[in-house]
């Protein structure tokens, strides 16, 4: 009799080979990838003159988009034959293959129109193609000419044609000085040259006209004039005269572009779509993508709108980049846009670079309190060295040679020599910070100071490691200390710097007090301090012990002195938390940031924390009513004013020193 007990046993035996079974089904549906197939080009060695040695085969797919480009391939010469071998993907493609003796640009061909439109008709130069072929596997295909002629064949006389059909009806040129000639050696009627005729108003020597041999050469001069300008040329037949209008366009003015990245940076992992929003002065202004060039001269991108296309306006550039190979390391690819007319267009470009690797991590002492991995090397406000010196290791992860920059006259902070990986960029180097416990100590706390480490690669990526201590800064001649009060009986909070922190981290965020309270625990029941948080007026504050919630030798701020923040100047960018706006950054007097924390407050009906645009606050000591008390708001935008909110909330504090 089979028991409970091996009945559930079974069961769970079942279950678990069904599971697996499962798994491994649905593990063994693979994804056909398109494989890489051998082709060979066949084209007869007749129409293949003997000074081109060379090919540039380009692949398109069966709507005529570039697939792939192959720059230069070699020509292998049969008894009746040429050969070109290449490689494709499975799928429907169409060969192109340019025969030349010379070096070709392709950075503007995005589909087979763009063939014809650059090539077709370039003297000793042949195009052929296959045609769209399916690949299914390794395949030899004929090339068929389809543009250009042999060498040796002799060109057919050109057919006689009168002076009207050779000249053209209308000729417009840009500003600058040159000469255009119109070739006129088959003209069946004898001609000459006459007078040119220009608008009323306009110099009479900008324009001349000259017979060299069987050409008609017309000398134009600059022009200078705020307008564009116009003049007749005569040419002379036996029996007819002819009028060639010839038009000359103003000098060329550009507008200026102005481009979201310069310099687009990434691994190369994988398939990505990168936007650049390209800004002119000017919305009515025309610009253009001139060329998009690429390191290696494969086709891995695209870009939207195309190259050569003239755009008006603000636009939205996307360019498609595909995965690099493992096998290489690095490519990049150079897009230039130009704006304005010649000769005074104005040229900007854009490098997107992919497998350029540069990253670090730092590795703090264990238990920490102001542990993070990147941005920021910030020393606890209690460290001494009585306990150790504080060391700091900053691990580099990089595929480019790189260094280290510093400011040597910051002697409290050492940095090691760079131990690198044997044949490799990345590595590891220590960071030594001395004590601050005796900088300009003020009642119990050092004076704040910092220094800048940079990690520099080849590439010109700069990666800035803030190296902080915290304690009291100036601003205004008046000493504060650097963060939030976190708590009653003067604690503070944990850090100052917010870089590098997690999103969502409050560690220097504090506490929220109620106005005259003492400690930070919110009270339904609370009853407003009628006074001013502190002895004295608002131009002369003194501490109130029995109340202050600061450190011993600090306190609440007055109003007035709370005016020290306004019209601050603002920390550079790089200091700044533009990802998500949780925090003001300002500079001391002695250029040390000073961050403000944008905290928000706690409801006045249930104490709640509320975190709005507006809700920003800062208390100062100043009572403006026995209800109502002068408060600091801080806005994201960086404005700050002074107004008066009910006591009842809970702001967070931030404490000047007393007695100064």
């Amino acid at each position: 009799m089979i028991e409970l007990a091996d009945i559930a046993t079974l069961a769970f035996i079942v279950s678990g080979v069904t599971y697996q079974g499962v798994k491994y089904w649905r593990s063994d549906k693979r994804v056909k990838l398109k494989r890489e197939l051998p082709v060979s080009l066949i084209l007869r060695e007749t129409v293949v003159p003997e000074s081109i040695t060379h090919a540039v085969v380009v692949v398109f797919d069966r709507r005529g988009c570039l697939v792939r480009k192959f720059p230069e391939k070699e020509i292998i010469r049969r008894r009746k034959h040429c050969k070109l071998p290449c490689s494709s993907a499975e799928g429907w493609m169409n060969f192109c293959v340019l025969f030349t003796s010379s070096t070709l640009s392709l950075s503007g061909i995005h589909c087979r129109a763009d063939i014809d439109r650059q090539f077709a008709g370039v003297k000793d130069l042949l195009i052929a193609e296959t045609g769209l072929q399916e690949i299914s596997g390794a395949a030899s295909l004929p090339l068929t000419l389809t543009s250009g002629c042999n060498a040796a064949t002799d060109e057919p006389e050109a057919t006689p044609m009168a002076l009207s059909m050779l000249l053209p009806p209308e000729l417009t040129t840009d500003a600058m000085a040159k000469e255009l000639t119109i070739d006129l050696q088959h003209c069946s009627e004898p001609w000459s040259t006459g007078s040119v005729r220009y608008t009323e108003g306009e110099p009479d020597n900008w324009l001349a006209l000259r017979r060299e041999g069987e050409k008609l050469v017309l000398q134009l001069r600059t022009n200078f004039c705020g307008t564009g300008r116009e003049a007749t040329a005569e040419i002379y037949s036996e029996e007819h005269a002819y009028r060639l209008k010839v038009c000359q366009q103003l000098m060329g003015i550009h507008p200026t572009l102005t481009v979201s990245r310069r310099l687009y940076v990434t691994s190369g992992q994988k398939n990505e779509v990168v936007p650049v929003t390209v800004t002119p002065d000017n919305e009515e202004a025309a610009w253009r993508i001139k060329s998009a060039n690429t390191s290696d001269g494969g086709c891995w991108y695209t870009v939207h709108p195309p190259v050569g296309i003239h755009q008006k306006g603000t636009k939205t550039l996307k360019v498609h980049l595909e995965a690099k190979p493992a096998n290489v390391r690095s490519r990049s690819l150079t897009l230039a846009l130009e704006a304005g007319t010649y000769p005074f267009s104005q040229t900007t470009e854009i490098t997107l670079m992919q497998g350029v690797c540069f990253e670090y991590y730092i590795e703090y002492p264990l238990d920490d309190g102001c542990a993070r991995h990147n941005g920021v090397i910030e020393t606890p406000l209690s460290y001494t060295e009585a306990d150790g010196l504080k060391t700091y290791t900053v691990c580099v992860d990089s595929n480019q040679p790189w260094r280290i920059i510093r400011d040597e006259q910051a002697d409290w902070v050492d940095v090691s020599e760079p131990e690198l990986l044997l044949g490799l960029y990345g590595g590891r180097f220590t960071v030594h910070v001395h004590s601050n416990a005796g900088n300009r100590v003020k009642s119990g706390f050092p004076a704040a100071r910092h220094t800048v480490l940079s990690l520099v690669n080849d590439t010109g990526i700069v990666k800035d490691i803030l190296i902080y201590q915290g304690g009291y800064v100036r601003i205004r001649g008046q000493y504060w200390l650097d963060r939030n009060l976190a708590g009653g009986n003067g604690k503070l909070a944990q850090v100052a710097i917010p870089l590098g922190l997690e999103v969502g981290s409050r560690l220097n965020h504090g506490a929220y007090f109620q106005f005259g309270c003492k400690d930070s625990e919110w009270s339904e029941t609370f009853v407003p301090y009628k006074g001013n948080w502190y002895d004295g007026t608002a131009e002369n504050p003194a501490r109130l012990d029995t109340l202050d919630p600061s450190p011993k030798g600090w306190r609440v701020p007055s109003r007035i002195e709370m005016e020290a923040f306004l019209n601050r100047p603002a920390a550079p960018m790089e200091l700044q938390r533009e990802e998500d706006r949780t925090n003001i950054c300002i500079l001391s007097d002695d250029s040390v940031p000073v961050y403000l924390p944008l905290c928000g407050h706690r409801s006045h009906i249930n104490g709640c924390r509320i975190t709005i645009p507006h809700g920003h606050r800062y208390w100062t000591g100043s009572s403006q009513s026995p209800v109502y008390g002068y408060s600091l708001c801080v806005e994201p935008s960086r404005q700050m004013y002074i107004m008066h909110d009910m006591k009842k909330y809970g702001f967070p504090i931030r404490c000047i020193l007393d007695g100064e």
